[in-house]
């Protein structure tokens, strides 16, 4: 008799769990439009702002965002890999006989030239009309270059780790405050005086030396963000790296992907953080702890609030990017970002959000079917 009531106990509390989570799944089902193909496949490139539009690339097509609607702009011979933009000058890393190249256009889509940098291009990325490109030698060194808008050519930027070891790391973006550029590589950060930058012929310091750094970001004029690998962000100014602020607390991983998130298109300081994260190192697609995190920031300064802490999209209340945590879970909560952006009101009065994904193309957030949602791109 005991025996049978046990049972009956177990075969009891199996049938309430699973209609508990029978509920829950058709809770997502009922609230959840079925996910659009993306007008932009692949794995598209990062974004970036030229002639007041947004640009990105998918394969051998590069694209612009204007008035709601994404367009084809251009279609070149070469896979596209990254984009930045200097000047009036949108450039593009492109894969040529399995090399990087730099190719060079102006603001109606017509090429102007190949850029003039021998060696493999491995990234690009512009600030304050400089275009900075990371080269790979053939001993797997690299070297950093910068090139002034209007000039024809490069200059070599002196990163060392030390008087007899090579720079080996390749550059994943830059920042800036009012005196420094900060250049961000897995090593750590190297900066250098605005001022001196043409000139400078010694070894650039650096900041937070053996960090594994995966990205780096402008929160203002005169402060920028830096994440490591294991997500521990930190905050640079006045060639200063703070302690650790904040860190992942599960064991996930950073993309690198750092984007800030305004509440509406009238403030002029940002409210969060997204940081893209990884459920395992070796991940490469699709699951439950990709997506992005939101940590808030300080509208007065646009610095990271004191004692904030990471958080996953639409679980507060308030202040955060999405109207549904269950929403965005089985959606972009499982999807590799590589980047991602809110576009300026400028270009787009909603700020609509957009993600780069690593192999599902390009997603958004916009209202479909009466809901908000994150979901591919239509």
């Amino acid at each position: 008799m005991k025996i049978f009531i046990i049972k009956l106990l177990i075969i009891s509390l199996i049938i309430f769990s699973l209609g508990s989570c029978n509920d829950a799944i058709f809770y997502k089902i009922t609230v959840e439009p079925p996910l659009v193909d993306p007008i932009i496949g692949g794995s598209p490139t990062n974004f970036v702002v030229f002639n007041g539009k947004l640009f990105i690339a998918s394969g051998k097509n590069i694209f612009f965002y204007d008035n709601n609607v994404w367009s084809k702009w251009l279609t070149i011979d070469y896979f596209v890999i990254n984009l930045a933009v200097a000047g009036d000058s949108l450039y593009t890393l492109y894969i040529d006989s399995s090399s990087g190249k730099i190719g060079r256009y102006d603001n109606s889509g017509n090429f102007i030239e190949d850029v003039n940098l021998s060696g493999n291009v491995q990234s690009i990325h512009a600030l304050d009309n400089i275009l900075f490109a990371s080269v790979r030698n053939s001993n797997n060194t690299y070297n950093i270059y910068f090139r002034k808008d209007g000039s024809t050519d490069f200059t070599e930027i002196p990163l060392r780790i030390s008087e007899t070891v090579p720079f080996i790391y390749m550059l994943k973006g830059v920042a800036s405050d009012s005196t420094y550029y900060y250049l961000c590589t897995k090593y750590g950060i190297f900066y250098v005086n605005k001022s001196q930058i043409d000139t400078t012929t010694s070894d650039l310091p650096v900041l937070g030396a053996n960090q594994d750094f995966t990205g780096i970001i402008n929160l203002n004029a005169d402060c920028a963000a830096a994440i490591t690998e294991k997500g521990d962000l930190y905050e640079i100014y006045n060639a200063v790296i703070t302690d650790k602020i904040v860190g992942f607390d599960d064991g996930r991983y950073s993309t690198g992907a750092l984007a800030l998130w305004y509440r509406n298109n009238t403030d002029t300081t940002p409210s969060l953080l997204l940081v893209g994260r990884n459920e395992d190192y070796y991940s490469t697609v699709s699951a439950y702890k990709n997506g992005y995190l939101e940590i808030e920031l300080d509208t007065s300064t646009g610095l990271i609030m004191g004692g904030a802490t990471f958080y996953e999209p639409g679980r507060r209340s308030e202040l955060t990017s999405v109207d549904d945590y269950d929403r965005y879970t089985p959606s972009l909560g499982k999807k590799l970002i590589n980047y991602i952006i809110q576009t300026p009101a400028a270009i787009d009065p909603n700020m609509t959000m957009f993600a780069s994904t690593q192999q599902n193309g390009l997603w958004s957030y916009k209202m479909r079917d009466g809901i908000m949602i994150w979901n591919a791109e239509e």
